[in-house]
């Protein structure tokens, strides 16, 4: 899984984007033999770019 900062009280990350569907996108590639990583959790999203 990758690691996640402590939620500061909300639940929305970007642009409608919630921990909760992070969450849910890396479980469901973990449990189809994927690594959840940034990139494939994103694309998974359908959305979200790079930072850093």
């Amino acid at each position: 899984m990758i690691p996640c900062r402590p939620s500061t009280g909300g639940n929305s990350m970007a642009r409608g984007i919630t921990e909760s569907n992070v969450h849910t996108a890396a479980d469901e590639l973990v449990a189809s033999g994927e690594p959840s990583t940034v990139e494939r959790i994103r694309g998974h999203l359908g959305t979200g770019s790079p930072t850093r």
